[in-house]
């Protein structure tokens, strides 16, 4: 046996330590590209502490657009010439205020006001340039109107520039250049110049000195009251980058900014009482922060709002209002909030079980990289699951997941390659994606390497190879191996046959529910091998079996129940396990003349019945009308 299907637990994600700065130009377009600490949202607070903080591609600035402007008064001084008119019409049109947005449309006003010499525009249509947005993507292009913005003293152009050089995109990496745009960024406000400066390392060339500067600048920003500054600052002393690593200095600046209504401070001083780093841990302060952050539109205080009401920390567990947080955050374009309500109408909490509506956030959260979401939507295609099944999809998915690091898409895309469902079949890819999870002591991974080594599939036959897999795994808890190891005991496969190992490992297996090996038990009972002969033990490891839906179990049961061996005889219900077991693949032998006996003397009202039951029965239920057993001796 072999793990066919990963266990998958399913948990709402938190959003942990990010950085977000709260000035008006930063939100919605740039919300997920730039404000965050990276790309991975992390569960655990500790585990973010190796996380960096570059921001790492060029970015719009859009300060000076403030909506009180509609399209129709800006057409006409915009076709007259007005670069302003130009360049506020250009970023109506990005981002779809008041118009349905158009980046080519945006583009095109852009380049107007540029070439008019608008430095806002001349730094805007640079990044267009740089990410391809209404334009072909040419990072030659924005690496030159980006340097006529900054020309003109534009401080957000420097900025970019000072990302292009950090990076290497579009010009040749030079970290010297890029901390010089960064420090004219800098000397102009801008917090972001400050993070990327600090980041740059001694190993880049870049001087002691001149990281220092950058971690200056900002501890006397902090001081001055920046609140951009101040979270910034917390979150340096969060990871201890360029300062000794110190959770009650990070809680004392996020308080500092929460406390000047700062969305982002607000949400990791909650997160600090959560995580009780820094602070007195205390759930109830943790939920007024993430409040205060949600209301704000900070889609991280939404989404962890969320989390506490579906837990019911600090505040009674509501799901439906956990479900309309996440919705806030979803709606608003972020990825986590996406999955999370995703995984709400997958299990029906707070909202009506609908799992074309999972699908749909799955979609929407995988779409922006989300290997989590990418691994359910993966499970979605190939399970037919809200959506119609489609195994090509599924491997994909499950691709793009595994290439992510996702340790369950990685074993679901082993098993395509097993099967060949949805690609090639390919044992040698399985095998090496199994033993990726098996590198990280992934019990689920081991039993399947020791399935390939015992039927030899891609690779010689090798009993002992498949042992030592399954035993790793087995001793993990794996049920399924604990399940093999059994049966290899049983057998004498790979070691010496022992009876009374093979029980106890079919127990442990058994004790965790797995329905092969509490068939295997029932067997060992009744016929007294390796255990004391029970009948009454074997019959309640049989119906375990059988109801957890074992076909061989099924027909076992169900021949018991036509004959009366070691059960009252009732023929209808016998005849059910028997049509349920030939529908699960254990047909009855033609062998067992008994039992074709009692089925031809069955009426045909008693066949009905039984035919009724069986198309009833699921798996977990039980179908016996008159199940005590008797205390009959011998198998």
């Amino acid at each position: 046996m072999f793990n066919s299907t990963p266990n998958v637990v399913f948990l709402a994600r938190s959003s942990a330590y990010q950085l977000s700065i709260n000035s008006p130009f930063m939100n919605s377009l740039i919300k997920r590209t730039l404000l965050h600490l990276g790309a991975t949202l992390i569960w655990c607070l500790v585990a973010l502490s190796g996380a960096q903080a570059r921001f790492d591609q060029p970015t719009f600035d859009l300060s000076r657009v403030t909506g009180e402007q509609t399209p129709t008064e800006l057409i006409e001084p915009a076709e007259e010439g007005n670069t302003h008119a130009q360049y506020v019409l250009g970023v109506l049109y990005l981002e779809g205020i008041g118009v349905p947005p158009n980046a080519r449309t945006a583009a095109e006003w852009f380049r107007k006001a540029a070439e008019s010499g608008h430095a806002e525009a001349q730094n805007a249509l640079g990044v267009c340039y740089s990410h391809g947005r209404g334009v072909v993507k040419d990072q030659a292009l924005a690496v030159e109107w980006l340097r006529k913005a900054a020309a003109q003293g534009h401080s957000g152009a420097a900025f970019n520039l000072g990302v292009l050089f950090d990076t290497g995109v579009g010009v040749a990496h030079n970290p010297q250049q890029a901390a010089m745009w960064y420090e004219k960024a800098m000397d102009s406000g801008d917090v972001r110049a400050a993070v990327n400066l600090a980041m740059l390392r001694k190993e880049t060339m870049v001087s002691e000195e001149r990281v220092a500067a950058g971690m200056n600048w900002l501890q006397k920003s902090a001081a001055q009251g920046n609140s951009d500054a101040q979270n910034l600052l917390g979150l340096c002393y969060v990871r201890g980058e360029n300062v000794v690593q110190d959770f009650s200095r990070a809680a004392y600046w996020f308080r500092k900014a929460a406390e000047q209504g700062h969305a982002s401070g607000q949400y990791h001083l909650g997160l600090s009482y959560a995580r009780g780093l820094g602070v007195e841990r205390d759930d109830h302060k943790a939920v007024e922060w993430y409040r205060r952050a949600a209301e704000q539109g900070s889609a991280d205080g939404q989404i962890n709002l969320a989390d506490m009401y579906n837990k019911g920390k600090g505040i009674p567990k509501d799901q439906s209002i956990a479900a309309s947080w996440y919705r806030k955050a979803a709606e608003s374009g972020d990825a986590v909030g996406q999955f999370n309500l995703g995984m709400m109408y997958l299990k029906g909490h707070g909202v009506t079980l609908d799992l074309k509506e999972a699908v749909f956030w799955f979609r929407k959260s995988a779409e922006q990289g989300d290997r989590d979401a990418q691994f359910c939507l993966g499970r979605a295609y190939r399970d037919g699951a809200g959506i119609g099944q489609d195994l090509v999809e599924a491997v994909a998915w499950f691709r793009k997941a595994a290439d992510q690091g996702d340790r369950g898409a990685q074993r679901s895309l082993a098993m395509a390659y097993m099967k060949g469902r949805g690609v090639g079949q390919d044992y040698g890819k399985a095998l090496s994606l199994f033993i990726e999870g098996a590198a990280d002591g992934n019990a689920s991974a081991e039993n399947n390497i020791g399935h390939i080594y015992e039927n030899g599939l891609g690779v010689p036959m090798d009993p002992s190879q498949a042992i030592a897999w399954y035993r790793k795994a087995a001793n993990s808890g794996n049920k399924e191996a604990q399940s093999n190891l059994g049966r290899a005991y049983r057998d004498g496969f790979g070691v010496d046959q022992n009876a009374k190992l093979a029980a106890e490992w079919f127990r442990k297996s058994a004790d965790q529910n797995d329905a092969e090996a509490s068939f295997h038990l029932s067997r060992l009972y009744a016929s007294g091998t390796g255990v004391e002969l029970d009948s009454v033990t074997a019959l309640r490891y049989l119906t375990i079996s059988a109801t957890g839906g074992y076909a061989d179990a099924q027909r076992v049961l169900g021949a018991q129940f036509l004959t009366g061996r070691d059960v009252r005889k009732d023929t209808v219900t016998g005849y059910a396990w028997l049509i349920i077991a030939n529908k699960g693949g254990s047909p009855q032998s033609d062998a067992d003349h008994e039992v074709a006996e009692v089925i031809n003397r069955m009426t045909a009202t008693e066949i009905e019945e039984a035919r009724r039951l069986a198309e009833a029965w699921r798996p977990g239920d039980t179908l016996e009308r008159r199940s005590e057993p008797t205390t009959m001796s011998g198998p």
